[in-house]
Order: structure tokens, then sequence, then C-alpha cells
């Protein structure tokens, strides 16, 4: 299975607090005390993502739009980047 690896940079903080919301009710990341440290990018890296997608389908009632748009993400294809298509940095600009 695949891991969110190379979705987690198309990830808002958002999606991520909904990914941690989930699969905590599924007994995941529960070693957290709180919603915000489960929903670091660090953490959520490694889970399956046919888990998070099953944890985040069962818990749009719950969590309703932000899990239902975090679900339509992980869904997709991930953004491969390459240096083509990343987005310049500050110091280019200066």
């Amino acid at each position: 299975m695949t891991n969110l690896a190379l979705w987690v940079p198309d990830l808002t903080e958002l999606d991520r607090l909904a990914i941690a919301f989930a699969v905590r009710r599924k007994g995941k990341l529960t070693r957290f005390d709180s919603l915000d440290a489960a929903a670091s990018p660090s953490e959520i890296l490694f889970l399956c993502r046919g888990f998070v997608i099953v944890a985040l389908f069962e818990a749009i009632r719950s969590y309703g739009p932000s899990a239902r748009e975090t679900l339509r993400k992980l869904s997709q294809p991930p953004t491969i980047r390459t240096e083509d298509n990343v987005a310049p940095r500050k110091e280019d600009y200066c």
C-alpha cells in the first residue's frame, strides 16, 4: 500500500487535522495529547493512504466538508514536483 508521502506537500493544515481526527477515531495517532500534535506532517507522512481514505469516509458525518475535501485530494494522483513546476522561492525575487 502507498503512504501519504507524495500527498503531504499538497495538504493544508485543515486537511492534516481532518486526517488526524479520522485516524484517531480508528485507533491510530492516539499517543498524542492534542489533535494539532497528531496532525503534524511528520506524523501523517507514513500513514497508509488506503487506511486514511477509509477513515475519512467514515468521519465525513462527524467532520463534514473538510473531511470530504481531504478525501477528494487523496483520491487524485499526487502532484509530482520537479524543478520545472516548483513554485519560485522568495530569494528568486530579490
